[in-house]
């Protein structure tokens, strides 16, 4: 799972990278076009930072809250977006989980990049230090192991693995995993648009876990 959000968030990173570059491109070029640019440099600057992180939250957002459950990169690496069901989730915890996942790390790096042009204060070196730490620390919450990173954790949102030819299990409401043994993988994955899977099939493990791994669930 690991492997596969890094892969995700690498394929996701890039596009808004891309994005970010082209939005840095466009203020350069207003700013050299104006004639008191010291006077317009912030607002600029503010703008540019504004069409960066407002579309390309709001675009993860409907991916993610969407039928899909899952951006780009996901897609690709095969892993989906769920509450802490599998259900998915709507577009307002979406759009809060991209805010601190996406919004939080570019703003404070453009603020980061925009205090370093002013004098030097304790202000100034927080800025620098929270724009560090701060994808570090969602960072930790990947590769530490039992450990769901910051935004996951308050929100109550997880990535799953999005099964083999899209067939999903329909799990009792009631239904508790008393397992706890490690390495044995439990998915619950949404009721939504699902393709039927008979009770069969369900007390056998078939068609339930995919090629992630086959659990059986109690009568």
């Amino acid at each position: 799972m690991t492997k596969a959000r890094v892969l995700a968030g690498i394929l996701d990173w890039l596009l808004v990278a891309l994005w970010c570059i082209l939005c840095a491109l466009e203020g350069v070029v207003g700013y050299l076009m104006l004639d008191e640019r010291r006077d317009h440099f912030t607002l600029i600057f503010l703008c540019c930072t504004a069409l960066a992180v407002i579309p390309s939250v709001l675009a993860l957002s409907v991916l993610e809250g969407g039928a899909k459950q899952a951006s780009f990169g996901k897609r690709v690496a095969k892993i989906v977006v769920g509450d802490k069901h599998g259900h998915r989730i709507s577009f307002g915890k979406a759009l809060l989980r991209n805010i601190f996942k996406v919004g939080l790390p570019i703003l404070f790096i453009a603020l980061a990049i925009l205090v370093c042009f002013g004098p030097f204060s304790w202000e100034t070196w927080l800025v620098i230090a929270v724009a560090g730490v701060l994808p570090l620390v969602y960072l930790i919450g990947l590769f530490v192991p039992g450990w769901a990173t910051l935004y996951d954790a308050a929100l109550e949102t997880q990535v799953l693995p999005r099964l083999r030819f899209g067939r999903r299990a329909i799990v009792p409401d009631d239904y508790e995993d008393d397992d706890d043994d490690e390495g044995d993988e439990t998915i619950i994955l949404p009721r939504r648009a699902l393709a039927p899977v008979s009770e069969e099939k369900l007390a056998n493990g078939e068609n339930v876990a995919g090629s992630v791994g086959r659990r059986s669930f109690p009568d």
